[in-house]
């Protein structure tokens, strides 16, 4: 059973795509394989750009996944995608669709980031895969996230 974690955004300065690189790169750098699972392939592209992007001085190896791929993964890599994850991937999952991907429970810790907290709606959502993730018998953690941090 993965090992679930709400972050919650207090900020509205930090989107759930920024804060996804700084856990992808963190997780990176501590030698572990990760999977972003978004909603569909425009949010895969933009998540993709944003990597690319995100820091002037640091680069975090990744790729957008597609189900047909059927080459082998080695080593610690960043993959993207919208459908089912690479067979490698085993570590870290980072949930940035509405609802839980069927695959969660192949990772060892599952991310799930809330958004704008005075947005209604995303917090339904995520409420929503809380109740989920304890009806599963899982009991996520919740840590505040701030732009400081």
């Amino acid at each position: 059973m993965p090992q679930v974690t709400f972050y919650k955004l207090t900020s509205r300065d930090l989107t759930p795509e920024e804060f996804a690189c700084r856990l992808s790169n963190k997780a990176w750098h501590n030698n572990l394989t990760i999977h972003i699972h978004t909603l569909d392939e425009k949010a895969c592209q933009h998540l993709d750009k944003l990597l690319w992007e995100w820091r002037d001085c640091s680069f975090i190896p990744h790729f957008i996944h597609q189900p047909k791929d059927t080459f082998v993964i080695h080593g610690n890599i960043v993959t993207i995608g919208c459908d089912n994850p690479p067979k490698e991937q085993q570590d870290v999952l980072i949930n940035l669709a509405p609802s839980l991907p069927p695959f969660y429970n192949q990772f060892n810790k599952v991310c799930e980031i809330v958004a704008n907290l005075n947005d209604n709606d995303s917090i339904n959502v995520s409420r929503n895969k809380f109740r989920q993730y304890r009806a599963a018998g899982i009991k996520p953690k919740t840590y505040p996230i701030s732009t400081t941090q």
